[in-house]
């Protein structure tokens, strides 16, 4: 077993002996044109390609053979003949004081060595630039740097720079630095990292786990772990890996990276100017000790400098309790996404986040950009499973947009399986766009308007602030201040904006419990200047806030609160879901625009009870939803004017609440649903339109068997449309 040694074989040169880039190296049986095993390994267990290629450089890949003689043939990329060298021999050599290139048993004896000298003297070993060092051990070769050179990779003991020469796989690998086990080398792997730029590192697997942090590859770097290989973040330290370069590529498939509460920040940190980057494979396991995650994407949104196209594929984000780290608030979330344009996560899973918020995946904005765009766009959460969190839920998005949620599982988590809507920082004085508060400076008693600005001058609701009626707004009072007396609710419709764009009535929903007057002002002072003013509203839904959202395929099973909870949000999808919720199975509140299409929604053993669809919003589609076995309503609506709720099917539903499908306060609904249910689930009531309800229309309606009787299986108000609908005795109405 030795090294293919011979110049030809380190470097092509053309006649003038300048490097050839790409040249190939032919290696034969000696005398023949037979191509022989060639390895990349001393112990010649890994193959290479033969002819072998050439870098840039034209610097080949360390040859390992059979000991034995060889022919070498090397031809220019155009396949023209440059060389051929008969009669090479290869035979397995230890360093000693007469070889001509040393190789090295171990990489340690190569760093260890005193003997390597670039001047002459008793028992010493000469090298010059250029010179190649081998290692038997690891397929790790170096090339001796000159004596001046500042850019060595290693020194040995004697004082030789050596530079860490690509391995047969064209990769540096890191064992090339001599770095141990069970002590602190964050500053050799910062060698190797710096050293990888616009190239690979293999991270080599030891049998003990590596000590480091605060690991940062160079732009243009692939660094691959190999499997079985385990880094854990110094106690004291910091981050433990950070992207913060653009083409960084991270591949750890059976690799796994600790942190164990004792550190601050997060295990994976990715921030801008990070861009075109993707971890692949790699578990992280804990975070620092100050409620941070295992996995962050974020940037600083209001100078437009975010992360841009990252991707997380099979990676593990695994919490760390608080109970069993060291001084440690426990892990914040399993993957917080605060700032990033364009990312994938796909094939992932997220469990054990035990701190506030305490999510396996919280995509959630803290401010907005410069041009006062959603810090959050393109997002997609794709395959992945949300689990065993125990004080949250699986999913969040939060002051976000333009985010896909598809195909996932959350299950057994605390909370909600996927939770929406405001929150954080995005009514913050220093965060809040103009018009996300509203300031009041005006109540009209008789007439119920009330007049709000964002404070600018000429700024008009729809025309400028993208404000419409069917959104809606939370009532935020400071000072002590106070509202008049009939607005008693925490978050309200707005029903109606008047001509002058300045003005606005509230509501529950359009034409039902509309504010047409006040008894009184309430107190505090008045302004439109939001900030200026005792009384203010938030505005729920602007573009780029709580908007764009799609939930698409997923399944929500045994979480602690609902399957999927909307709040505060505008444009809305949730779509072939699959829901089994002790509670609720979908709640949606103060929500505008929401379609919720085909999903199958079953009340889960074990939990309280609860409905398959609870919802207050307006623009409200629904259509093809399957909900089962729901104690209370199987679905509920209450303030939905102008809804479409279609072909729904409601089985088995409202034995409890005594009715299966129940609707308050719609003005200009269309209705399509079928009830059905067996004899020890039958509610008394099947379909049910309260008094607040008006001009409804329900087509094509079946409430065959449902209720008492047929007055009881189909009821609403006088001027309710009934069209082509069943009642219980299987007639129509």
């Amino acid at each position: 077993m030795g090294t293919l040694t011979h110049p030809s074989a380190l470097v092509a040169r053309d006649q003038q002996g300048t490097p050839v880039p790409f040249a190939q190296m032919s290696v034969y049986a000696v005398g023949s044109v037979n191509l022989c095993p060639i390895f990349s390994d001393f112990h010649l267990t890994v193959m290479q390609q033969n002819p072998v290629r050439a870098d840039a450089n034209g610097v080949f890949p360390i040859c390992y053979l059979l000991d034995g003689e060889y022919k070498l043939e090397t031809v220019d990329r155009r396949g023209k003949v440059m060389e051929t060298v008969d009669d090479v021999a290869v035979e397995t050599v230890i360093v000693g004081a007469a070889d001509a290139n040393p190789i090295f048993a171990t990489v340690a004896d190569v760093l260890g060595t005193p003997t390597l000298s670039y001047t002459d003297g008793e028992g010493l070993r000469v090298v010059s630039e250029g010179d190649i060092v081998s290692v038997a051990d690891g397929a790790v070769s170096y090339r001796v740097a000159a004596a001046a050179a500042g850019d060595q990779h290693v020194t040995t003991a004697g004082g030789v720079k050596l530079h860490v020469l690509k391995s047969g796989d064209g990769a540096l690998h890191s064992r090339a630095w001599g770095i141990q086990t069970g002590v602190d080398e964050s500053a050799k792997f910062a060698l190797a990292l710096a050293a990888a730029q616009n190239g690979t590192l293999v991270i080599n697997r030891a049998e003990q786990p590596y000590v480091a942090g605060m690991l940062t590859p160079a732009a243009n770097t692939r660094v691959i772990l190999e499997p079985g290989t385990v880094i854990e973040a110094p106690a004291g330290g910091s981050r433990l890996l950070q992207i913060l370069n653009a083409d960084v590529h991270v591949v750890g498939y059976g690799a796994k990276l600790v942190m164990d509460g004792s550190q601050d920040s997060h295990g994976v940190h990715i921030a801008y100017p990070a861009q075109r980057c993707s971890v692949s494979g790699v578990h992280v396991k804990g975070s620092g000790s100050t409620g941070d995650d295992c996995f962050y994407i974020g940037g600083s949104p209001q100078s437009n400098l975010v992360a841009r196209d990252i991707r997380l594929t099979d990676v593990i984000g695994e919490g760390i309790s608080a109970a069993v780290s060291q001084g440690s608030q426990g892990t914040r979330n399993c993957l917080s996404i605060v700032a990033v344009d364009g990312c994938v996560v796909e094939n992932s899973e997220f469990f054990g986040a035990d701190t506030s918020p305490g999510l396996g995946i919280d995509i959630e904005a803290n401010e907005y950009m410069a041009d006062g765009t959603s810090a959050i766009r393109n997002v997609r959460i794709s395959n992945c499973r949300c689990h065993d969190n125990p004080n949250n839920g699986g999913i969040g998005v939060i002051f976000g947009s333009e985010v896909t949620i598809e195909n996932c599982m959350c299950h057994d988590n605390g909370g909600w399986g996927i939770g929406v809507g405001a929150g954080g920082t995005n009514f913050d004085q220093a965060v809040a766009r103009p018009g996300d508060v509203l300031g009041i400076s005006d109540f009209e008693l008789a007439t119920g308007w009330i007049t709000v600005t964002d404070g600018l001058a000429g700024n008009l609701l729809t025309d400028d602030l993208a404000i419409y009626e069917g959104m809606y707004v939370g009532r935020w009072a400071v000072n002590g201040a106070t509202w008049p007396s009939n607005l008693t609710q925490t978050n309200y419709q707005i029903v109606e904006i008047d001509a002058t764009q300045s003005k606005v009535r509230l509501g529950l929903t359009k034409g039902a419990n509309e504010f047409v007057s006040f008894p009184g002002a309430g107190t505090g002072a008045r302004s439109v200047d939001p900030w200026a003013s005792d009384l203010r509203l938030r505005v729920y839904g602007r573009p780029g806030n709580n908007d764009k959202i799609r939930i698409l395929g997923t399944k929500c099973w045994n979480n602690g609160y609902e399957g999927i909870e909307i709040g505060t949000s505008r444009g809305i999808e949730i779509s072939g879901c699959d829901i089994a919720s002790g509670n609720t199975g979908i709640q949606v509140a103060y929500v505008s625009e929401i379609s919720v299409f085909g999903n199958q929604i079953t009340q889960a053993d074990g939990g309280p009870g609860g409905r398959g669809l609870l919802v207050t919003a307006s623009g409200y589609r629904s259509d093809r939803n399957i909900v089962r076995g729901f104690t209370l309503e199987g679905i509920r609506l209450d303030g939905v004017s102008g809804c479409a709720a279609a072909r729904d099917e409601v089985v088995n539903c409202g034995k409890t609440s005594g009715y299966a499908y129940r609707v308050f306060n719609c003005v200009h609904g269309v209705f399509s649903p079928m009830l059905r249910s067996d004899q020890n689930h039958n509610p008394s009531q099947g379909f049910f339109l309260s008094s607040g309800c008006s001009l409804c229309l329900a087509v094509g309606l079946v409430a065959k068997g449902m209720g008492a009787s047929n007055a009881s299986s189909i009821a609403g108000p006088a001027n309710t449309v009934w069209r082509d609908c069943i009642q219980r005795d299987g007639t129509f109405r």
